[in-house]
């Protein structure tokens, strides 16, 4: 230890240039640490007034929603919306929805004045003192219950978790209702703030550090002559490039600074190095995703095709259809003018042939009339079975030229989901021209229909395809993803498809091996008015 204390004393007190870094170092540290000590404090209160902006805003915007609801229902649907635009209330298995404690990222609840849940984005909460079900006494949320303030915002821990809350008043007609809870993890705030701290402490000792270097270089420049050779070679290297290096002569200050311009001279090297291989690097990325941007064009351009084909469509349906439905009233009138008439047999038989195929024709064309026709967002109460039936009379065609097979395994007492049939029809068609193409030589396609005691009315269309691998299933329904080759798919259809089900509140799930077939399975929920009739 004497040793040691001797060594420092001799370097720091009999030394100039050891008294000189000393001093400015400590003064440099306490500069730095007061200006960044600020600097901290600075971001940690804007950060915080941030987060309650961010917090006020979302609560101010819901409330508003909220007080201008006709009902609770409509009430209760505003809330829901608002919980699916931000993650609240998704699948519980799916964990990049809720932290580590297993609760949502974000909170909102409607209480009454007694303090009990009467709207939730967590339906299972409702009916529930608001204490219980979070665990939670905020005086803040008490106060504006008793109406002792208009707002407020307090820190609190809802079950275990520490969240920064906001507690408004709801009215209607000019009286309170209710008080809204809404609440935000504040862990990510503390997360955010301890790397701010982080990079404050680092750059300040990079700083301290780099500062009192550039100072000891300068002195050493400054106060010992054999420098002037040194700085004559760092010329030289300026000049030769920065891989040059300087031939160590002796272990003093002039040795001991020139082995530090070695090694940075080789750390100069080597983050040269890897600027360049960022740079190729960065030049691959940019070429990859130019030829990326490219392909959503061209996905664009075929999905635009494909709506000209579908008004197309729409025209020669119209156009066939009049004239069929001559061709149909006309025979159908010979038919009862037959017996009369006495024609002979045969003849009956070809009218009757002609009357069956004409009603065929019209069923296609007012089958792709309707699903050419600008959909309306109107759901009813809608047969399943019936929609499953005239989208495969509208496919029957295709899957026999294909060499499918088509088994129908229908439930035809399952009861009617509330839904919208052109919508639905736009799926099914989707799924049956996706297992089509997965079957280029033929196959079988498998539709069943059945309802299950949970409410849901579940259809299943399974092929034994080439399947799908678990890499694309992870993207499957993914906008302008396709398995297809190139100018075969827009890479739109399930995505469209999932979007539909999921504004009928249901579900599209899939199940698929490579080689083996794939299972599309849609739930559906049933309709109010059939299951009042059950």
């Amino acid at each position: 230890m004497s040793a040691l204390k001797n060594l420092l004393s001799a370097y720091f007190l009999r030394n100039l240039q050891g008294k000189i870094t000393l001093v400015t170092s400590i003064i440099i540290f306490f500069l730095i640490s007061i200006f960044y000590s600020f600097e901290y404090k600075q971001d940690k209160e804007d950060l915080y007034q941030s987060l309650v902006y961010h917090i006020k805003e979302n609560a101010f915007s819901l409330r508003s929603n909220i007080e201008n609801s006709s009902d609770m229902d409509q009430a209760q649907k505003a809330l829901s919306e608002f919980a699916q635009d931000i993650g609240i209330g998704k699948d519980s298995s799916n964990d990049n929805h809720k932290t580590e404690h297993g609760i949502p990222h974000h909170e909102v609840h409607l209480v009454n004045k007694e303090g009990v849940i009467i709207l939730s984005a967590q339906p299972e909460l409702v009916g529930l003192p608001i204490e219980d079900a979070l665990h939670i006494e905020g005086i803040g949320l008490q106060n504006v219950l008793n109406e002792k303030s208009s707002y407020a915002i307090e820190k609190m821990d809802h079950n275990d978790v520490k969240v920064l809350s906001i507690s408004l008043p709801v009215r209607k007609n000019g009286e309170i209702i209710g008080v809204m809870h809404y609440a935000e993890p504040y862990k990510k705030f503390e997360e955010v703030i301890k790397g701010s701290f982080i990079r404050h402490t680092l750059f300040s000792l990079i700083l301290i550090i780099s500062l009192s270097l550039f100072i000891n270089i300068s002195l050493t420049k400054m106060v010992t002559r054999p420098l002037r050779k040194l700085s004559r070679a760092m010329d030289s290297i300026r000049l030769v490039g920065s891989t040059s290096k300087i031939r160590v002569s002796s272990e003093d200050e002039i040795g001991v600074l020139a082995h530090s311009f070695n090694r940075m001279s080789d750390v100069l090297q080597e983050r040269e190095e890897e600027v360049n291989k960022y740079t190729t690097s960065l030049e691959d990325m940019v070429e990859e995703r130019t030829k990326k941007l490219k392909a959503s064009h061209t996905q664009l351009i075929e999905s635009e095709k494909l709506a000209s084909m579908g008004k197309l469509a729409s025209y020669l349906a119209h156009e066939i259809n009049n004239p069929i439905g001559i061709i149909v009233s006309r025979a159908e009138c010979i038919l009862m003018d037959a017996e009369d008439e006495g024609y002979d047999e045969h003849i009956v038989n070809d009218i009757e042939v002609i009357r069956k195929h004409s009603h065929r024709i019209a069923s296609v064309t007012q089958n792709m009339l309707t699903f050419s026709r600008k959909s309306s967002i109107d759901f009813a109460a809608t047969d399943v079975n019936k929609i499953i039936d005239d989208t495969l009379l509208f496919m029957e065609k295709r899957f026999i030229n294909n060499q499918i097979k088509v088994i129908k395994e229908l439930d035809y007492g399952i009861p009617e989901t509330f839904g919208n049939t052109n919508q639905i029809q736009q799926v099914l068609l989707n799924l049956f021209n996706n297992a089509r193409d997965a079957m280029p030589d033929g196959g079988k396609i498998t539709i069943r229909s059945r309802y299950n005691s949970g409410g849901m009315i579940h259809v299943s269309v399974s092929d034994n395809g080439h399947g799908i691998t678990s890499e694309d299933l992870k993207h499957i329904f993914e906008p302008f993803f396709t398995t297809k080759e190139e100018g075969k798919g827009t890479g739109l259809g399930l995505s469209i498809a999932h979007g539909i089900i999921e504004e009928h509140k249901g579900q599209l799930n899939v199940q698929s091996r490579e080689g083996e077939g794939t299972t599309f399975e849609l739930l559906l929920p049933v309709s109010s008015d059939s299951v009042t009739e059950a």
